[in-house]
Formats: structure tokens, sequence, C-alpha cells
């Protein structure tokens, strides 16, 4: 299987351990990263079709894609993001968002049930956003607080959102009113990238917003445990960290890909913890040198 990934700025990393999983799982396969401005995404998705096999699409292109497909699964009209392009038995194209099925699957894993007269707040406004707010909706909510480091995206998401999802409300919240919120949010998700220059972090890492035994998901990979997971153990909060949901996207994304094959998923997990923690450990040994 020839694949590849179409982005910008994207995280070699995982797909590079999740190619050599698959080969030394029995499935040869060889990955390539294409990184492509804004400019020439439309052409050069056209270009791509004609050599991949598979295609997933990664950041900031994951709503672009959805616009630029004539052609849809009933599902992708209400979530209007996708992370994969899958070329069916038939050599039909169609988008699909793995990572949506794999938010799924994880809330129909808890073990408690969910507070869903609380609201949920979620801090971005891309495809991982998207993701997460149509499976929330699925799971029962109706309230949902979002916030962005660029107030017009924002908006703008939540303008679209309005106009998909009947009697579900959608509040924007600015980087100022975030101190402000009440401890009625049951659920925080986010989506953002972690860096030393995310300020919009900053304003939540004490989850004065976070109800009791809230639910958090951290979308961020690496590090494991961002500022926002340790101060989330520090309140009981139930964590879902990037890593898991990494997991579960592969999970369904290797189904429909190469639905025959039996994978041991332990095996990817321990794989890529191992790889995560060392690099944990190499950042911290340049920064004390």
């Amino acid at each position: 299987m020839k694949w590849c990934i179409v982005g910008f700025n994207i995280p070699k990393m995982r797909y590079e351990i999740l190619s050599q999983w698959m080969r030394e799982q029995g499935l040869e396969n060889t990955v390539d990263f294409i990184e492509v401005s804004p400019s020439e995404f439309t052409e050069k998705l056209i270009e791509i079709k004609k050599e991949y096999d598979q295609i997933r699409i990664e950041s900031p292109y994951r709503n672009e894609v959805f616009l630029e497909t004539k052609k849809n699964e009933a599902e992708m009209q209400m979530l209007r993001a996708a992370d994969t392009f899958f070329k069916d038995g038939r050599g039909e194209w169609w988008l699909r968002s793995a990572l949506h099925c794999g938010m799924n699957n994880i809330l129909n894993s808890l073990d408690q049930n969910l507070s869903l007269e609380g609201s949920a707040l979620v801090v971005g406004a891309g495809g991982g956003a998207r993701a997460a707010i149509a499976s929330l909706v699925k799971a029962g909510y109706q309230n949902f607080n979002i916030t962005n480091a660029f107030d017009d995206q924002a908006t703008e998401l939540i303008n679209e959102l309005k106009k998909i999802y009947f009697g579900i409300e959608f509040r924007f919240v600015s980087q100022s009113q975030l101190v402000l919120l009440p401890g009625t949010n049951s659920v925080f998700v986010n989506t953002t990238p972690f860096s030393g220059n995310n300020e919009i972090l900053d304003e939540l890492h004490y989850f004065n917003f976070l109800s009791q035994k809230g639910l958090v998901w951290e979308l961020t990979l690496e590090p494991i445990d961002t500022p926002l997971v340790k101060e989330a153990m520090e309140i009981g909060a139930r964590i879902f960290r990037g890593y898991e949901f990494v997991i579960e996207t592969e999970k369904h994304w290797l189904r429909w890909v190469a639905p025959s094959k039996e994978f041991s998923w332990d095996e990817l997990r321990k794989v890529l913890l191992e790889k995560l923690k060392k690099e944990k450990v190499d950042s911290e040994s340049r920064t004390k040198v």
C-alpha cells in the first residue's frame, strides 16, 4: 500500500511509527509526507489521487478538503471535516473522519454516565473541534462553549454549526471571558497544539470552569502529560490523552483500508508510548545541557 499524508507542519513521528508497525504486522506499505501551501492544495490533491492508494489529511485542510469534494457520505455532510480520503475497492474516493469514529468509541467506552445537563467547553475551531462537537452532540450534549485564539474563526464555526445542529446551543467565549465561566462544563476538549505561545491555554489551567469529576480530552500527542493534563490529574478529572485518540483513530482507518487483517493494537500502543517517553527524556536532556 502506497499512502501519504497531506498537510502543513505534519506530525511525522506519529505516521512513521504507524507505517513501521504496519510492516511488522504484515501489511507492506510506504508513506510519504506532502506539505502544501493553501494556494496549491486543490491542484496538488488532484495529482496525489492519481499516485496513491490511500490519503490522510492533516491540519489545516480538514475542512477545506470537504469544501473541495462534491460527493460525500451523509455523516460527512454534518461533520464537514475529514482526516482521510479513503479509496474503496471500486477505486472511488470517499471522505471520512477516523478521529470522529474514535471519539465515538471513547464515549461509548465510559464506565460512568456523562453529565449531559452540563456544557461542553471546546478549544479550537478546526477539524478536531468539529469531530469532537459532532461526537458530543451524538452523545446527547445540547450546550457548547467554544473558544479559540482567533475570534473570527470561532464565530464563523458557530454560525455554521447553528445551520447544521437544530436545538443545540453554541456560545462563543472570548479569551478574556474564560475566567468568568461557571463550573458547569462537564466536558473539556482541547484541540489546539501545545506550545509556549498558546496563551489561551494559560487561562484554562485552573479548571475553575469544570464540574466535579468532569471529562478532559487533550488531543495533543506530545508531550504525553501536557500542563493541562497535569492540572486535570490534580483535580481528579477523567482524562483521555492524545495517544489514546491516535490509537482509536488508527483502528478505524485500518479497518477501512485493510478490513481482512487482524492487528495487535496493544503493540501499537506500546511502541507509541515508548517513543513518546524517549522523546521526553531526550528533550529534558537537551534542556539541561
